[in-house]
């Protein structure tokens, strides 16, 4: 399945002593709905060009980020604060990480 968010978001996630990697996905809503969210599955690989990232995940899907959306709408936002209420041990990676060479070291590794 293929994503395609108008905002987004990378995760790094702390569990059993192992980081993984996680697109928490905003997609905006019509003037009724407020949008939506998605969470990956976790990313096993990364492709990019100048105007979009796509992360591959574990079940097969990919998200196609643009690299100009970094960020959370509404209803990712409010997730974020979930997962913070829920004592999920997380960083929000930064805008700036430099995910070919990220998902590169980690397939080495």
């Amino acid at each position: 399945m293929i994503y395609t968010p108008d905002k987004w978001i990378v995760l790094e996630i702390k569990e059993f002593g192992e980081k993984i990697y996680k697109v928490l996905a905003g997609f905006d809503g019509v003037y009724t709905n407020s949008g939506s969210w998605r969470i990956n599955s976790g990313i096993i690989s990364v492709e990019q060009d100048e105007n979009w990232i796509k992360f591959h995940g574990y079940s097969d899907s990919c998200y196609v980020c643009g690299v100009d959306r970094y960020g959370t709408n509404p209803a990712s936002h409010i997730i974020l604060g979930n997962l913070l209420q829920l004592g999920t041990k997380f960083e929000v990676m930064s805008e700036d990480t430099r995910w070919l060479m990220l998902f590169e070291n980690k397939v080495h590794e």
